[in-house]
């Protein structure tokens, strides 16, 4: 039986260049989620109790913040960062921090607790931080693309 070393020791590095290479990008993605995500929650919990809003206001502005980043930092291209390093930052962490999934918890628990009488108030909420997070995401990209080419 031979060790994985010895498999992958030939001339042909390639296969282990590709494992090496994904093995990295997996974890900088791994490790951006779990910082986003603490994130997110940090600053949910700073905001207040779950409970105690009416409006979920940390939600909206993580998202609108997250996607102001995320455009702006794409448009940039992050040239200086390594591919992995990008997906760690981008696909990690801000894909961590803004999650549609807390938009759709957001809107879905008040319509449980209270019927459908919050859904006008809740669906708008929904549509306006879909909305606003594009107008976002526009704004960090064109930001993000005139920041580099300027020497």
């Amino acid at each position: 039986m031979t060790s994985l070393t010895a498999k992958f020791s030939g001339t042909d590095t390639s296969t282990l260049a590709i494992v090496h290479t994904s093995l990295k990008s997996v974890l900088a993605v791994f490790v951006g989620g779990l910082v986003g995500s603490a994130a997110r929650i940090g600053i949910t919990l700073c905001a207040g109790q779950i409970n105690d809003y009416w409006w979920p206001y940390p939600t909206l502005v993580i998202n609108l913040v997250g996607s102001f980043a995320m455009g702006y930092l794409v448009a940039r291209g992050m040239p200086s960062l390594p591919a992995w390093m990008r997906l760690g930052v981008t696909t990690g962490f801000l894909g961590a921090f803004t999650t549609l999934s807390a938009i759709s918890l957001d809107v879905a628990v008040p319509i449980v607790r209270h019927g459908f009488g919050p859904l006008v108030v809740m669906g708008t909420y929904a549509i306006g931080s879909i909305i606003m997070g594009l107008v976002s995401a526009i704004a960090g990209l064109r930001l993000g693309a005139r920041r580099s080419a300027t020497p």
